[in-house]
């Protein structure tokens, strides 16, 4: 499925249909100007809430410490002209949490403007759809409410969200185990695009004081993709979203 944002449009949601309700899933804002633009992405809204896991080491087996966790009202990220990537916690009491860069200390993407097929922004692994707030969208706002009952049917699903040059080309389309979409005109050069995935995927673990490690299918994960992991990304998906 492509869509085309009119009239320069600066802002763009994404939802998914679960049964009879719209759910939330990401909004991308160009903070910037059509030619130059300045990308801000938000994965819950503010009366959503988030879960941040504090731990300094992570673990093999993917359980997660509930005691090293912090709530906190919503996340974003921003890709800035320049190349700059972070992971931003607006108005955090903890300074460490504000910004996170995941390339590194002082380290650069490629620039917007430079941008000549594609580049990978986050992978979303949605297991409980209530967490995923409901949709509606404001007048001013365009949304893409994605719909196919095969991939939303309560199971877990996975969303790659990137952005693409618009004449790097793309295979959209609708399969019961997948979904491929893209929005174009986000800028003048630029494109949104996401990939939707069904998958297999265990409950994850979580401490309870007094129940100790149970699993619990409760947790939504967004995690940022590393430009080092962009070739990595293209060979795996190559036949399927992209030619």
């Amino acid at each position: 499925m492509i869509a085309t944002l009119k009239d320069r449009l600066s802002t763009m949601v994404f939802a998914f249909r679960d049964k009879e309700t719209n759910r939330f899933l990401f909004r991308i804002t160009n903070i910037g100007t059509h030619e130059k633009p300045d990308f801000k992405f938000v994965f819950t809204p503010k009366e959503s809430g988030i879960l941040i896991d504090t731990s300094e080491k992570k673990r093999k087996d993917g359980c997660i410490d509930m005691y090293n966790c912090i709530q906190w009202t919503y996340m974003e990220y921003s890709y800035h002209p320049d190349g700059s990537f972070l992971c931003k916690l607006p108005e955090f009491p903890i300074k460490k949490y504000l910004y996170d860069n995941p390339e590194g200390v002082g380290e650069r993407r490629c620039p917007l403007k430079e941008i000549k097929d594609v580049e990978f922004i986050a992978a979303v692994e949605i297991d409980n759809y209530s967490l995923c707030k409901k949709f509606l969208p404001a007048p001013q706002e365009v949304h893409m409410t994605c719909q196919n009952n095969s991939v939303f049917n309560g199971d877990t699903f996975n969303l790659l969200i990137y952005i693409k040059h618009r004449d790097f080309d793309i295979n959209t389309f609708q399969h019961p185990l997948a979904i491929s979409y893209v929005c174009r005109g986000i800028s003048e050069t630029l494109d949104i695009g996401i990939y939707i995935q069904k998958v297999e995927r265990k409950s994850y673990k979580h401490y309870n004081e007094k129940l100790g490690w149970v699993y619990q299918n409760n947790m939504n994960r967004i995690t940022p993709i590393q430009s080092c992991s962009k070739d990595l990304i293209l060979r795996s998906l190559i036949g399927i979203v992209f030619p």
